[in-house]
């Protein structure tokens, strides 16, 4: 991986804007930007997946850094195939 994706800044508002009360999986998840985005956004539910668990640990962080948006994350460290 090669790290956080500037160039998905519009995306991730855009899916901020979309998420409210919605279920979200978001698969390759890295750091988990786009998943913190829909919890932001309102999601009921947010889940991450991602294969690599030292870039789910820093996902984790990133939630920590947000604690009211914890609530509604879930993070699963497998295979996404």
């Amino acid at each position: 991986k090669t790290g956080f994706f500037l160039d998905q800044r519009e995306n991730r508002e855009r899916l901020q804007r979309l998420c409210h009360g919605k279920s979200v999986l978001n698969v390759f998840a890295y750091t988990g930007a786009f998943s913190l985005y829909a919890a932001r956004g309102g999601a009921d539910e947010v889940v991450s997946v991602d294969i690599c668990k030292k870039a789910l640990d820093e996902a984790a962080n990133n939630f920590e850094l947000n604690p009211p948006l914890q609530q509604v994350h879930e993070m699963v460290c497998g295979d996404a195939f």
